[in-house]
């Protein structure tokens, strides 16, 4: 009985190590693929910082706005904030397909997860067809 147990204690054992070097293995192919992606999106904000840095020397007119930028800031700044808001949706649009491209889907089928829990939970806080409690009225 006594060398059933101590089979039973080396197989245990095996397992053990070889369950470690199975997490040893993933824990470095997860390093590596962080470290791809990282050095990907540096790369990539690292080309767009160039493009924008030369794009406003480009422009012509660059030197009249920034005058009046100068003259009217609260104005300036406020024509930034609707540009802003303007552009906002089209941009998030392109940084949503940006990082889709860096990490295969990842964000778009979190997404679709969370529009799919927002709705569930809807259905559950009672947004279906509500039921009209009738008041029992008493005649005088």
């Amino acid at each position: 009985m006594g060398s059933r147990t101590r089979a039973a204690e080396q197989r245990v054992e095996e397992q053990r190590r070889r369950i470690g070097v199975m997490i040893e293995e993933l824990e470095s192919r997860l390093r590596e693929d962080v470290d791809s992606v990282r050095s990907g999106i540096s790369e990539r904000v690292e080309a767009i910082g160039d493009r924008l840095a030369h794009t406003g020397d480009s422009v012509p007119g660059a030197d009249t706005v920034r005058a009046q930028v100068d003259e009217h800031p609260l104005t300036s700044m406020l024509g930034g904030f609707g540009a802003g808001v303007a552009l906002g949706s089209p941009v998030q649009d392109e940084v949503r397909a940006l990082m889709k491209e860096l990490v295969g889907g990842f964000l778009g089928n979190q997404e679709e997860g969370r529009a799919s829990s927002s709705r569930s939970s809807e259905s559950r806080d009672g947004a279906g067809p509500e039921r009209a409690s009738e008041p029992t009225g008493t005649q005088r």
